[in-house]
């Protein structure tokens, strides 16, 4: 068995695969953003976050490492979003990229059903109220989703953090 180092970085083909499955579970959702969808990924998110406070307290300390970074990251992303929805704080970046990403998943209807009005869009576009409910849950899911890769990166880079000091010689630990 190889010594692990701080500087080195690992992927175990398991981890990979279900990396991959999970792209593809957001990729999919994303693609179909309706109230199910949004509804499951958003409580998905607050069960992996509330789990994770658990496994912070009942692992053993590499373990915990990875999962108190990773619930503090993920807690800390939702209150932002929290925050940001009552104007507490200004726009969050992640919104942005969301505004990016919407045309490569954007769902658009043929033509508006039943003469609806169309709608204003931010970007200067028009958009029916099935597309307006289809971005909502579209932020809803990526939002949800952001949450995850900031709990997942805070988890690693406390585990990192955690490795790195446990690598040091004891003469020069504070």
């Amino acid at each position: 068995m190889s010594h692990a180092t701080a500087g080195s970085w690992q992927f175990t083909i398991r981890s990979l695969l279900f990396s991959m499955f999970l792209v593809g579970i957001a990729c999919t959702a994303l693609v179909n953003a309706n109230h199910w969808w949004a509804g499951g990924c958003s409580a998905a998110t607050f069960v992996v976050l509330t789990v994770a406070v658990l496994l912070a307290v009942h692992s053993e300390p590499m373990g915990r490492a990875y999962w108190v970074g990773f619930a503090v990251a993920g807690w800390i992303y939702v209150l932002l979003l929290v925050m940001s929805a009552f104007g507490r704080t200004t726009e969050q970046i992640t919104q942005v990229a969301l505004d990016w990403i919407y045309p490569f998943f954007a769902w658009h209807e043929p033509m508006p059903a039943n003469g609806e009005p169309l709608l204003p869009f931010r970007s200067g576009g028009t958009m029916t109220r099935a597309e307006e409910l289809h971005r909502a849950h579209f932020d809803s899911i990526g939002h949800a989703c952001f949450a995850v890769l900031a709990a997942i990166l805070g988890g690693t880079a406390s585990q990192w953090l955690h490795l790195r000091r446990s690598l040091r010689p004891n003469e020069q630990r504070e």
